[in-house]
Parts: C-alpha cells; structure tokens; sequence
C-alpha cells in the first residue's frame, strides 16, 4: 500500500510538471526577427507571429484580442529592455536570430511579465490583479496627446504608443493594462462605429477651442493636455470600448476589470 501511495504521489508530479506551460522557453516559436535595408540603412525589425494552436501557450499568442497577436507584439516593443543596434552591422541572419533570442533570454523584465503573464491565465498559479474601470481609463487617456499647435492656433494631437503620458504620471507602472489599453485604441483607429477613436481624439481637441490657455506657448500645450485628457477621461464611447473588449479577451488577460 505504501509503495502504492508513493508511485502514485510520482505520478501525479510528473504530470503535474508536464501541464505547467512555459512560454519562456519558447520565444522562437512566435517571434520573428529580420534584418532590413531601408534608405541605405540597415535596422533589426522584430515583430510577432501565430503559432500552432497545439501548443500550450497559443491561447496567448493567438489571442483574439484586438487583432490577434498585437498584445503580446506591443508587451515585446514597450518593456523589452535589450538593444538590437549593434547587430544590424552584422552579416550572418543566422548568428543575429541566435544572438537576439540569447539577449531575451537575459532580459529579467520582459521575461517576467511573460512568465507573469501565463501564470495568471495557462497556468493558474497566480492570482490575476483586479483592476477598476476608472484606474484603466486614467491609463487611457494619456494615450491622446496634443503634439503642437498649428499656424492657425489649433491643437493637433495624436495616439501615440512610443510619446504618450503614461511613463511620467504613473508612479507604478501596469504593463499588461497599458498594453490592454493602447492596443485596443489603435485598433479601433479607423473603426467605422461609435468606438472609432480618431473621433474620441478629434472630439477631445474640439472640446479645447472655447478656452483660453494663456499666452507662453509651453504654458498653452501643457495646460490644453491636461484639460484633454480630463474631456477624454469622460468619454462613454471609450469607457464602454474597454470594457466591451475586456469581455471578450478576458480568459486570456491577466487581470480582472471591475465595472
């Protein structure tokens, strides 16, 4: 009975071992690296790719949300902290792709918030974070920013991943929110309904023309971006464009959105 006990708690080990997805192991599978020419120069483009739905990690690879693979291309993009300069001088693709995925491997903050990520949705041995609808929107919105203003004296603004807000007003940085966020504003850009958010941008200029924000012209920027930024803070469109796009990805988000 004993030596029964024993093989059996092995057992369910080995499996137990054998269903923990980790997706750390596998960046070569879904990320796909090049090295381009353009304008006479020469730069490393990386971008993500949809993997066989077999594998464990392909509900999060594959995601619906937003357009298929662009969470996890933007968590790439936003919070990898490893540089790629150096090796667009070199020749062999090969060395490149090996010494690119190398780096990965030894980048601490991407490669935590990829095992964060599975933990909390495959894996379930994480608890996802809880997360308010007015905490997401106040990410949201510094998304929409006011780059200049015209010969005409108009604002011009623009939805922005790489220039935005987010990184000297939040004191602790949400990456898998901001990713949520930003994504889904850029997917529905062009979107031909009521979560169109070229219009959510253009309406949040419109809102700035009545006022008056001074005469210094730093002053006038800084001051119509905050105000922006409180005109977007009220847009029903985007607050029901998050939650509507939470629904329907939430299975594979790391977080739960309270509305």
């Amino acid at each position: 009975m004993k030596k029964l006990l024993i093989v059996s708690m092995l057992s369910l080990s080995v499996q137990s071992n054998a269903q923990y997805c980790n997706i750390g192991n596998a960046y070569s599978d879904f990320i796909r690296v090049k090295k381009i020419t353009f304008d006479e120069s020469q730069s490393i483009v990386v971008s993500c790719a949809k993997i066989n739905d077999t594998t464990c990690y392909a509900p999060l690879v594959n995601a619906p949300l937003c357009g298929n693979y662009q969470y996890i291309d933007e968590l790439l993009h936003t919070f990898s902290t490893i540089q790629t300069h150096d090796l667009s001088e070199w020749e062999d693709t090969i060395a490149i792709e090996k010494e690119y995925f190398l780096r990965l491997q030894m980048d601490s903050v991407f490669h935590a918030l990829l095992n964060e990520w599975t933990d909390k949705t495959i894996n379930n041995t994480l608890k996802k974070d809880v997360i308010h609808i007015n905490t997401l929107m106040d990410i949201a919105v510094k998304y929409f920013m006011i780059q200049r203003i015209n010969n005409e004296g108009h604002f011009v603004g623009k939805v922005c991943s790489e220039i935005n807000l987010i990184a000297s007003t939040q004191k602790v940085r949400k990456p898998f929110m901001e990713t949520f966020c930003i994504v889904t504003i850029l997917n529905y850009y062009d979107a031909d309904n009521e979560f169109n958010t070229k219009k959510i941008l253009i309406d949040g200029l419109k809102s700035l023309y009545p006022l008056n924000f001074g005469l210094d012209k730093e002053e006038r920027l800084l001051r119509a971006q905050g105000a922006m930024c409180m005109s977007i803070l009220h847009n029903e469109n985007l607050r029901q464009l998050l939650i509507k796009e939470y629904e329907e990805n939430k299975e594979s988000l790391p977080f739960v959105l309270k509305y």
